[in-house]
């Protein structure tokens, strides 16, 4: 057997290592194409294709192998090869190791290979923020440098061994990713990401629930646009059941048979609109414009749009697979009690509460909650959080 073949072979292995230990790495992993290359020296991921240079892999134990790979998904996770911008193509790859190895350390489930980057100082950072902070360090090294009359080189950026890379991802052509194909990149990325999750719950065994979950929730804190944060929050708070009669169609053709989510509508969504002057014409159309796709993804029973201002204005019903349409009503002073207030004399025990507000008002001063919601309420506000008469309740999205 060759060399080559002996590395790919080993590759699979440890990928498969990944789906029966590791089932939310492993699904992500599963996505991914594999090719070998010598580009790289060890191993490197563009959110299409692992590569990986076969001489290294070989010196790797399956453990180590495994995960390397896992930590080339969570490049992907975190969106590394779409985030770089004009970035040093080295130093980027630094700040993201750190961003991520972090979270396999934390987790005792990996096994990283000598070289894999770690420093406590950065734990929950975003690469961004980890990349500026070793500029600044960087450049205070230079002026000292250059005060004592040393040269003020930049360095060979190619010269470091990182133990897993990230690559930028580019076009079928080869070229860079134009502001739409990024969009949609982001959007497959976490509706994968999403789907890695339930199915490693479904199968009840792995990494466990507490580091998918963490991994999404640090997913949160960077710069997700407002709707894919809110679509992410309500995939998790609306149950929906899992089946062996419909595989996993996206894992099928690795020969890996994972559960399948019941595409059965489940659960009824409210979202409530501040009508009293808070969202504009545009800013309705955009709203409504996300609300169907995550509608399309989330697949409530039933949705209702309540708009209100001082009062309720106006109530609209969705039936599961109708598009949202967002209107305009009302127009005087704000309250938020009132699509709280009515949900529970009508009955409505919804999966989640979405009020798309500026956050101007109080909330429960006037009139009063009749009774604090038991069910999860996000604030998705377009300017502050609202004030809270009695104890604060519900998350916070800023909707920009």
């Amino acid at each position: 057997m060759s060399k080559s073949s002996e590395a790919l072979n080993f590759v699979k292995k440890a990928r498969a290592h990944l789906i029966v230990r590791h089932p939310f790495f492993g699904c992500l992993a599963l996505i991914l194409k594999l090719e070998e290359s010598t580009e790289t020296k060890t191993m490197a991921v563009d959110g299409v294709t692992i590569f990986f240079n076969a001489e290294w892999i070989l010196t790797l134990t399956l453990k180590e192998l495994a995960s390397v790979i896992a930590h080339e998904v969570l490049h992907v996770v975190f969106l590394h090869h779409l985030r770089r911008g004009k970035r040093d193509h080295s130093r980027w790859n630094e700040a993201a190791d750190y961003a991520i190895n972090g979270i396999l350390i934390d987790s005792n489930l990996f096994n990283l290979p000598d070289g894999g980057l770690h420093n406590e100082i950065y734990r929950g950072w975003a690469a961004e923020k980890i990349y500026a902070d070793r500029q600044q360090e960087k450049q205070q090294g230079q002026d000292e440098a250059v005060g004592e009359g040393e040269s003020e080189g930049d360095g060979d950026p190619g010269t470091s061994l990182h133990v897993g890379e990230v690559w930028d991802g580019k076009g079928d052509d080869g070229e860079e990713l134009t502001p739409t194909d990024v969009a949609e990149a982001e959007r497959k990325i976490n509706a994968n990401v999403q789907q890695a999750a339930q199915a490693e719950k479904a199968i009840g065994q792995g990494s466990g629930n507490d580091v998918s979950s963490g991994i999404i929730d640090s997913r949160a804190k960077i710069s997700l646009p407002w709707h894919e944060i809110l679509q992410d929050f309500l995939l998790e708070t609306v149950v929906h059941d899992y089946t062996w009669s419909k595989p996993n169609r996206r894992f099928i053709g690795e020969g890996v048979y994972l559960p399948g989510v019941d595409s059965t509508p489940n659960g009824e969504l409210v979202f409530a609109v501040d009508c009293s002057g808070s969202l504009d014409k545009s800013e309705l159309e955009t709203i409504s414009g996300h609300l169907t796709e995550i509608i399309e993804a989330v697949n409530p029973l039933k949705s209702y749009v309540i708009y209100c201002d001082q009062t309720i204005r106006h109530v609209d019903e969705y039936e599961a697979g109708e598009d949202i349409v967002l209107e305009e009503y009302g127009g005087g002073g704000t309250a938020f009690a009132p699509p709280f207030n009515w949900c529970l004399a009508n009955g409505v025990e919804p999966s989640a509460l979405v009020y798309f507000t500026d956050g101007c008002g109080h909330v429960g001063d006037w009139p009063a909650l009749d009774e604090e919601p038991s069910y999860p309420v996000v604030w998705a506000t377009t300017w502050r959080e609202p004030s809270f008469a009695g104890d604060a309740f519900g998350e916070v999205i800023e909707v920009e």
